[in-house]
Formats: structure tokens, C-alpha cells, sequence
């Protein structure tokens, strides 16, 4: 069985945003109100993410 490599998660994150340009929370909320909040937070995250290797200036 081959290992995943990093390069292969961080082209997850691409592969996972949304048309907007944010990502969804990828576990259940108990209520959709907080699901937006959640997703600014998991967007700013995710892009100092993958501006941090590289994958976006």
C-alpha cells in the first residue's frame, strides 16, 4: 500500500473549494447557522495553508 504524501492533501484542499472560493465544514454542525461561520474560519485557514507551501502567492 503506497503512503500519502502531503503534496497529495494539499491538492485535496484545491480539489475541495467551493465555487465561491470558500471550503465547507467537513463535519457535521448541530446547526446550519454556525456551518457559515465555520466555513470563514476553515477558508482563512486552509488559505494560509496553502499559501504557507507554496500552492498559492
Amino acid at each position: 500500500m503506497a503512503k500519502a504524501s502531503p503534496q497529495d492533501g494539499r491538492s485535496l484542499l484545491l480539489h475541495a473549494q467551493q465555487d465561491d472560493g470558500s471550503w465547507k465544514p467537513n463535519f457535521p454542525m448541530w446547526t446550519p447557522l454556525v456551518a457559515h461561520e465555520w466555513g470563514g474560519y476553515l477558508t482563512m485557514a486552509r488559505l494560509k495553508t496553502l499559501r504557507s507551501y507554496g500552492r498559492i502567492a
